[in-house]
């Protein structure tokens, strides 16, 4: 299967493939077969060049041209250094169409911070690779001057307790979303029960502050919304998503879930804030960018008023997959993939474009709402039938316009086997 891809990022079920303009790559699903095996080795040091002991390598992409292609197999390839930080990782070669010219480890210690890595392939040398202590932001808790004890700090991929001075140590790592910058804010309840939040701070990883910070409470901010459908109807139920942001630093709150027209977020803390809505045919979440419905709000004070979110109708993607003589096919398999759509709720806010996949059922039905706008492209495949496409998969495109509903119907044959 060969697909030029161009100024996208794309993934599908078993890999994941990053193609720089212009570049075409044959993807590697899971399954396909491997091609020998090649070394890559090296040191793990630390920044004074002292060998690291008990550090994890792992594979988790190879580089081919402008190109990364990752498998899920990489994921269990991987080495521990030992006394003299040296490791050695023996990974599958895989049959790509072209030179694998790099391999990205994940090189992690409990006591460093992690970090990716791209190592050259074939190796001239083994590889030095460096990891660092991770950096500490230290501060203060005030709540109306006071310093305050008990203060829960909220960091990316950690949380501490301000001490009875109101001084927190915070170890700043990097996290899954825009992992080279990094979020935190505090969290606070009195005696009375009354909540308090501070405003979020944001830095690079790579430069976190070396003075004190100092995190002042306001009351906890609250936001109020209401649900709105397309037509002018209230809607009872739905799920409200919220990212914190603080320039290009991000992170996701808890989705919040909805019974009622109106809902509230509890307890934001003070910044930006983007905020949509979803329900199982609804949708506030359209396109990244242009004729976005997801709603930047500045939390600036502790009660924000009602805001409507007014959701579109999803498109319906619904169908059938049978022989030529109406059997049904079972676990065939539909694959929807938009660069620029986020067709369901796994996907990131800042990482739109990630597949979603619905498998047929015992008679061969299949049915699945995904958010509007844009275009999708759809692949349908299964083990031992042809669809009639490239290696026995079906390949076409669909309008996602909002409230369509596309009809699709696959016919397969059976392919018998070869015989000896």
């Amino acid at each position: 299967m060969r697909i030029s891809l161009r100024n996208l990022a794309c993934c599908w079920t078993g890999f994941t493939a990053t193609v720089a303009s212009g570049q075409s790559l044959r993807f590697v699903r899971a399954g396909t077969a491997f091609d020998g095996f090649f070394d890559v080795s090296g040191t793990l040091v630390d920044q004074t060049g002292n060998p690291i002991e008990a550090g994890q390598v792992q594979v988790v992409a190879l580089r081919v041209g402008d190109g990364e292609v990752s498998d899920r197999r990489l994921e269990t390839i991987a080495a521990i250094s030992g006394a003299d930080g040296g490791f050695r990782i023996r990974i599958p070669r895989h049959d790509v169409g072209r030179r694998i010219d790099a391999v990205a480890v994940s090189v992690s210690h409990a006591d460093y911070a992690s970090s990716v890595v791209r190592i050259s392939v074939p190796q001239d040398r083994p590889a030095s690779l460096r990891l660092r202590r991770p950096r500490t932001l230290t501060g203060t808790i005030l709540l109306a001057g006071r310093k305050v004890s008990g203060a829960r700090i909220v960091g990316v991929n950690d949380q501490v307790v301000s001490d009875v001075g109101g001084q927190f140590k915070l170890v700043v790592r990097e996290g899954p979303v825009l992992s080279e910058r990094f979020l935190v804010w505090a969290e606070y309840c009195d005696e009375d029960g009354v909540a308090y939040t501070s405003e979020t701070i944001a830095c690079e990883v790579e430069s976190v502050p070396t003075t004190p910070a100092t995190l002042e409470l306001k009351r906890a901010a609250i936001l109020r919304g209401r649900l709105i459908a397309s037509d002018g109807s209230q809607l009872r139920k739905a799920t409200v998503y919220g990212y914190v942001l603080k320039g290009v630093a991000v992170w996701p709150l808890a989705p919040l879930g909805v019974n009622g027209a109106e809902f509230e977020m509890r307890n934001l803390p003070y910044g930006r804030l983007n905020v949509w809505a979803d329900s199982d045919t609804q949708s506030s979440l359209l396109y990244r960018g242009r004729g976005s419905n997801v709603v930047a709000i500045d939390i600036t004070e502790p009660d924000t008023e009602i805001m409507d979110f007014v959701l579109q109708p999803k498109v319906h993607v619904r169908g059938r997959a049978s022989t030529s003589d109406g059997h049904p096919i079972a676990g065939a398999s539909l694959g929807l993939f938009s660069p620029n759509v986020f067709l369901s709720n796994r996907s990131s806010l800042f990482a739109p474009g990630a597949p979603l996949e619905v498998t047929s059922d015992a008679e061969g039905q299949f049915s699945v709402f995904v958010h509007p706008y844009g275009k999708a492209y759809l692949q349908v495949h299964c083990p031992g039938y042809d669809f009639g496409g490239a290696h026995g998969e079906r390949r076409f495109s669909i309008e996602l316009s909002p409230g369509s509903v596309h009809n699709l119907d696959f016919v397969g044959r059976k392919i018998e086997p070869e015989k000896e």
